[in-house]
């Protein structure tokens, strides 16, 4: 297994992703480590629909996913702009009792940014960041600026740019 993993995980680093699940579907046991560098490889290509499949056939083969599961796949859709399947994903990780990171956060966030109705999503992410103690990045922070410069929000973007400075986000 561990050589399974290691080479999708080189298959990913090199950005052949059909290498990846080829070597996934040989594999005669599937972990979540072996699964997770299959999606980091599909994250990669941006194949969002094959993340999100993958991310199904763990479920259903008893394999415990958990957050570099789903951020692999929520980067996938932020990379393909799908923000609704990125969302979908981000609420799916409390009922699998995964926890979201900055990645996870981040990677939603993302895949609002350039939909111009979706700031208030974003800004609603930033929020929620902090209720469950993740603190704000600079990444974080400048999508969300971002996003509100999408929505000609400007006295907005300036407030969160302000609110960068002084929590000391930089």
């Amino acid at each position: 297994l561990i050589s399974f993993s290691a080479s999708v995980s080189a298959s990913e680093k090199a950005s052949r992703w059909q290498d990846a699940l080829h070597l996934l579907e040989r594999a005669p046991v599937h972990g979540t480590v072996l699964c997770n560098a299959a999606a980091s490889a599909l994250a990669r290509a941006a194949r969002w629909r094959r993340a999100l499949h993958l991310r199904q056939g763990m479920a259903r083969s008893r394999v415990q996913p958990d957050t570099v599961s789903i951020n692999a796949a929520a980067s996938a859709c932020e990379k393909s702009s799908r923000w609704m399947a990125a969302t979908a994903l981000f609420q799916s990780m409390a009922a699998d009792g995964v926890e979201a990171d900055a990645i996870s956060f981040n990677a939603v966030a993302a895949s609002c940014k350039g939909i111009a109705p979706q700031w208030r999503g974003v800004l609603e992410l930033l929020a929620k960041r902090r209720l469950v103690a993740v603190e704000p990045s600079v990444v974080s922070s400048n999508t969300a600026i971002s996003a509100c410069e999408t929505a000609e929000r400007w006295l907005l973007a300036l407030q969160l740019l302000q609110a960068m400075a002084d929590t000391g986000v930089s």
